[in-house]
């Protein structure tokens, strides 16, 4: 048995030429002074003494086929025939191999029309007529391939197969979290070592790529990293947290072994350990600093597009880029990125989406700003209107009085007397337009290396899973295609907003610059009145100014629940809620639905002049809240006596409506060519219809508290 094992496992390139090689080297740095031979026995003895011949199955689902054999062979089968594998487990044949995907070449054809439109969408202004054409167009192209893939997922498709639909789906998450772990790791050292044996890969990896440096770093660096400066680096990587809790702590044994490593590694091999993933660390030495200033010193225009590098800085931005990318770069897959990307508790890749991700570069920003923010520079232009009012004592100025100009009224809110207080805004004299010129170009300058590196990366994605061709152009690439002014994030997934100053190098006008995407305020199952303030709110308040005044935020969403009161009680119904539904016999219980059950309560209750709703066919009405039961229904009795009688006739009756409200009415249906009732106002639900056009508004994540409540739409809590 021995023997056979033995044999098995001297047969198996990959553990004979991959794996036994890099433990050789690992072995090596703790044991220095042991001859290759004694390494060799040793590795020998161990491998075969832990080798379990576990089986595998290999099933061709075109031929039907099922091949067995061991999971040693199986390994040794894909390091020597190399097919594409992909997170599914799936193998297909290689693009070289002479098998060409039919539908390659269509896929191809709609992502060229998309890059074509595109660049066309980009020589027009956002908002204009040929943008939004153009952009059509480009959307198209995006949903034509898509709905490729979407009809390899569909059991309708004759293209249908399980296995491929899976590797689709898994792999564009196996692509989408590689790329979120360069960006945790590259620009935060965010992805921590999970297990001793991941340091000793680090520590090797970084080692090996001794013959790919170019760069003294006698000429870089401004010291040498010291041997515990180095450990400290890795003990502060270890931990891998997950949802808040730590996976795994090494213990001395563990540090022991890694200390003695490091304790023969070279100075050179320790510098660079030590800055492998440590950005901040490394732009910390002097010509790293001084590289950055120059940079932005020498600009003749502001950066705006990160693909597009401004032409007096191109050979400067390469070189750039290329110091990161030997010092800084960790280009390693990490196995279990899906998994990580899942649970892990993240830095900088804040939201992320089937194929985007959106990433964090303000503690870039803010380092690069506290370097150069007095240091004089062609593009660090501040303009200012009205210095004049600041060296002059303008409140006591009549000229410069008459020279202000008003706006139409704005409104406060007086919470003493919850009465809303209409005020004159005076626009503000002291205009000073913020440095974005500078804030554009240090965003873009990390964003450039990082749509560089990340590129690298996800292709060395594509080399380890075999389907990279240097002699085909890949389509799976990272862009640069927002810059993003400020972000709100909800604890909803894929929820968020977001104001957008430049798209793909181009200025986003104000109009445009509101995006909103997952937040419920944006739906149709509000009033166009509702969506129109609440996004005027999130703008205006949060997304817009430099500080967000949480005051602001509360006194504006008191003003408008005012207002939406103040149309209650007028009998407009600006803020009924809009349904839509079928006809009544199109359901199998109609009285579940409450567009159909709000249309029986008006046409039993109604005046028999007024109209009443055609249940035979498909409406589009308004129904609103209101409180109708046998104590509220009282108070119209003296006023309106023949609606007091229909409405105690439903809901104290026998028929099969009044089973089903059971003697409540909570919602009426109203006509839209009819004006509201006035008995209807009377029995309105105010507080209900104001939370439930105010509730979904995201206080939370401005730190405005609603105390776990879902009727509480703000509070005067704030969490600073």
């Amino acid at each position: 048995m021995v023997t056979a094992v033995k044999e098995e496992l001297e047969k198996n390139q990959w553990i004979q030429s991959r794996y036994k090689i890099a433990l050789k080297r690992m072995i090596k740095l703790n044991f220095p002074d042991l001859t290759n031979y004694d390494i060799d026995k040793a590795l020998d003895y161990s491998i075969e003494k832990r080798y379990k011949a576990e089986p595998a199955t290999i099933y061709n689902n075109y031929s039907e086929k099922t091949v067995d054999m061991l999971l040693s062979e199986l390994t040794d089968y894909i390091y020597q025939k190399q097919p594409i594998i992909t997170a599914w487990g799936v193998m297909f044949k290689r693009h070289d191999s002479g098998v060409l995907n039919p539908l390659t070449k269509l896929i191809y054809m709609f992502m060229t029309n998309r890059d074509k439109f595109k660049q066309i969408r980009n020589t027009f202004i956002k908002g204009s007529e040929d943008f939004e054409n153009y952009d059509l167009l480009q959307v198209l192209a995006k949903v034509d391939t898509n709905a490729i893939y979407g009809a390899l997922g569909s059991v309708a498709c004759v293209l249908y197969n399980l296995h491929v639909a899976a590797s689709i789906t898994f792999q564009g998450r196996s692509y989408i979290s590689s790329a979120i772990m360069f960006f945790e790791a590259f620009l935060s050292n965010n992805v921590k070592f999970a297990s001793l044996e991941e340091i000793i890969t680090f520590i090797d990896n970084v080692r090996t790529e001794r013959g790919n440096r170019h760069y003294d770093d006698k000429d870089i660096l401004d010291r040498d990293i010291g041997i515990y400066e180095v450990l400290n680096k890795i003990i502060l990587t270890c931990g891998d947290f997950r949802r808040g809790k730590i996976k795994w702590i090494p213990s001395q044994r563990d540090l022991d072994i890694v200390f003695e490593q490091l304790s023969n590694c070279s100075q050179e091999d320790l510098n660079r350990i030590y800055y492998k993933n440590n950005l901040y660390a490394f732009l910390d030495n002097k010509v790293m600093s001084k590289a950055l200033i120059y940079l932005l010193k020498t600009m003749k225009v502001p950066y705006l597009d990160p693909n597009k590098v401004p032409e007096e800085i191109s050979v400067e931005m390469d070189t750039f880029c290329d110091l990161l990318r030997e010092y800084v770069f960790y280009n390693y897959q990490i196995l279990d990125r899906i998994d990580r990307n899942t649970h892990m508790i993240k830095n900088v890749s804040l939201i992320s989406d089937t194929d985007s991700t959106i990433v964090c570069f303000d503690r870039f920003y803010k380092y690069t700003l506290d370097k150069v923010k007095d240091i004089p520079m062609e593009i660090k232009k501040v303009f200012v209107k009205g210095m004049e009012y600041v060296e002059n004592d303008w409140q006591g100025n009549p000229e410069l009085i008459r020279g202000m100009v008003y706006e139409d009224p704005d409104y406060d809110y007086n919470f003493q007397d919850q009465s809303v207080i209409e005020v004159e805004r005076m626009i503000n004299p002291m205009v000073v337009i913020p440095q974005d010129n500078l804030r554009y170009s240090i965003i873009n300058i990390i964003g450039h290396c990082c749509g560089i590196l990340c590129n690298e990366y996800i292709e060395g994605h594509t080399k380890m899973g075999n389907s990279y061709d240097p002699t085909r152009k890949t389509l799976m690439f990272i862009k640069n295609e927002f810059t993003f002014r400020r972000v709100l994030m909800t604890l909803v997934k894929k929820a968020y907003a977001a104001k957008v100053e430049v798209q793909e190098g181009n200025m986003v006008p104000e109009s445009e610059s509101c995006a909103i995407t997952g937040l419920t305020m944006k739906k149709n199952v509000y009033a166009p009145e509702t969506r129109s303030e609440l996004q005027r709110i999130l703008y205006e308040d949060i997304l817009k100014p430099e500080t967000i005044d949480q005051v602001k935020v509360i006194k504006d969403l008191a003003i408008f629940e005012s207002k939406i009161f103040e149309s209650l009680r007028n009998g407009e119904k600006t803020f009924y809620k809009p349904v839509s539904f079928k006809a009544m016999n199109k359901y199998d219980d109609p009285l579940k639905i409450q567009g159909i059950k709000a249309s029986l309560i008006w046409n039993e209750v109604k005046d028999p002049e007024l109209e009443a709703i055609d249940l035979t066919a498909k409406n589009n009405l308004d129904v609103v809240k209101v409180i109708i039961n046998p104590t509220t229904v009282e108070t119209i009795r003296d006023d309106f006596p023949e609606e007091y009688e229909r409405l105690k006739t439903i809901i104290e009756g026998n028929s099969d409506l009044s089973k089903v409200l059971k003697g409540k009415i909570d919602t009426i249906a109203v006509p839209r060519n009819v004006a509201t009732p006035v008995w209807i106002t009377r029995l309105i639900d105010y507080v209900d219809i104001a939370n439930y056009n105010l509730k979904n508004f995201p206080v939370e994540s401005v730190g405005i508290m609603r105390m776990g409540k879902d009727n509480v739409n703000y509070s005067n809590i704030l969490k600073l």
